[in-house]
């Protein structure tokens, strides 16, 4: 099973059933998607949350009762029926835009999820590079190494495949050899114990296992420029 942290939580707050026909594809967008039919329990749900990214998705009439939650970062207003009259203000930057097509709120919910991936990602792989560098400022050799290891990565080529990566590694993370480059960001938000892996070696200067994961880490890298 597919280790995951579930920092982003779908709520579809849908008191009039108009979603049902739409959640199995918004359980294909993310790990966790909560349904509530009802205000209070939306609410009280919404509360208890402290240390995870909120989406919300509601209806355009039923925006109010949420504006003032810091735990939703943002709102999505998808109108089934297509004749919404309600005067919205974008003003509050939460609201993402209103969709009258599902395949276009799909779509505009993952390149959300992506940029807090890739903005997540960011902190978790290049503040380690840079916390590192810090801390060998005095010492040449090292400081050099960490500043020139992404460059190197960078100029490996496209077409050379995994080669002699460690049995450990291929048990903990068996699709290494069989991934898409452009999902470098995702897996590496998915799987806490890679990050940790990564980072460890990062730090330790651990040539053979950075080697190993040389064309993954080149795909992350690429996708977070």
């Amino acid at each position: 099973m597919m280790e995951n942290e579930k920092n982003i939580i779908l709520i579809c707050f849908d008191p009039n059933n108009e979603f049902n026909d739409f959640k199995i594809q918004l359980q294909q967008i993310n790990d966790s998607v909560i349904f509530h039919d009802k205000l209070e329990s939306c609410i009280n749900f919404i509360q208890s949350i402290e240390d995870k990214i909120i989406f919300l998705i509601t209806a355009p009439s039923s925006t109010s009762p949420f504006n003032n939650f810091n735990q939703i970062k943002n709102i999505f207003l998808f109108d089934v029926s297509n004749n919404s009259n309600e005067c919205l203000s974008f003003e509050d930057s939460k609201i993402v835009g209103i969709y009258n097509q599902f395949d276009l709120l799909c779509t505009t919910i993952k390149e959300q999820i992506d940029l807090i991936e890739k903005k997540n990602c960011r902190w978790c792989f290049f503040d380690q590079i840079q916390y590192t560098n810090k801390d060998l400022s005095k010492q040449s050799n090292s400081f050099l190494w960490h500043q020139l290891f992404p460059d190197v990565l960078l100029h490996l080529s496209s077409d050379q495949q995994f080669e002699n990566v460690d049995q450990s590694i291929l048990q903990q993370f068996p699709w290494i050899n069989d991934y898409e480059p452009n999902e470098a960001v995702r897996l590496f938000m998915k799987y806490p114990s890679l990050r940790e892996l990564i980072n460890k070696s990062l730090k330790n200067e651990d040539i053979k296992q950075l080697y190993m994961l040389r064309y993954f880490l080149r795909d992350l890298i690429q996708n977070l420029e």
